[in-house]
């Protein structure tokens, strides 16, 4: 398990938080009889210190309405945010390339004077709250969760926060899906941050 070299690690700060609260062996078999994969592997992952893995990832959004795609949620630069339409149910989606073990998530609001573009969507930039968070392992996008694809996490956010929101995971899955909640509404992320390590499946016999 070697971290990309293009991906960084957590914070400080964060990092000794998700040392500190890694899983028991209760929780590998857990996350093991969900299929995630061979415990051994799970239990690797668990023990090394988390990089970002959605860092310059593969992703996906439901519309790109004034140019800010998604890749500029997944870019460390905290000038840039993604944002969809005004729309039902808006997703953000993220491909982390493989199964990995993810110890927390953490999602910044956009930035407050980030470029604004009035005749595509008029009025501040909207702040990131009603949202729904899902890890699967066979479904990407707006999909996750259908299929038979049950999320191996799954959270909702109704309330606003401040900056930023982090989330203990603790979970196995390669898609990460933000989707939001309300008939119309506009989903704007600043960064969209994965900690944890991806699992050598085949390592692990």
């Amino acid at each position: 398990l070697v971290p990309h070299p293009s991906r960084r690690l957590a914070p400080p700060a964060l990092l000794a938080l998700l040392i500190c609260a890694g899983p028991s062996a209760a929780d590998i078999r857990r996350l093991d009889a969900a299929g995630g994969g061979p415990s051994a592997a799970v239990a690797a992952a668990a023990a090394l210190p988390p990089v970002n893995l959605a860092l310059f990832a593969d992703c996906a959004q439901s519309s790109t309405p004034d140019g800010a795609n998604c890749s500029l949620a997944i870019n460390e630069d905290n000038a840039t945010s993604s944002r969809t339409a005004v729309e039902s149910r808006p997703w953000f989606a993220v491909d982390l390339g493989a199964p990995s073990f993810i110890h927390a998530i953490q999602i910044d609001h956009p930035p407050s004077d980030a470029p604004e573009d009035p005749a595509a969507r008029p009025g501040p930039i909207p702040r990131l709250e009603g949202f729904r968070l899902a890890i699967a392992n066979r479904t990407f996008g707006r999909a996750v969760g259908s299929g038979g694809d049950a999320p191996t996490y799954d959270a909702s956010v109704e309330a606003g926060f401040s900056r930023s929101l982090a989330l203990q995971v603790g979970a196995v899955g390669r898609y990460v899906t933000v989707e939001g909640l309300r008939p119309a509404q506009a989903l704007a992320i600043g960064e969209l941050r994965v900690f944890g390590l991806p699992l050598d499946v085949g390592a692990a016999g």
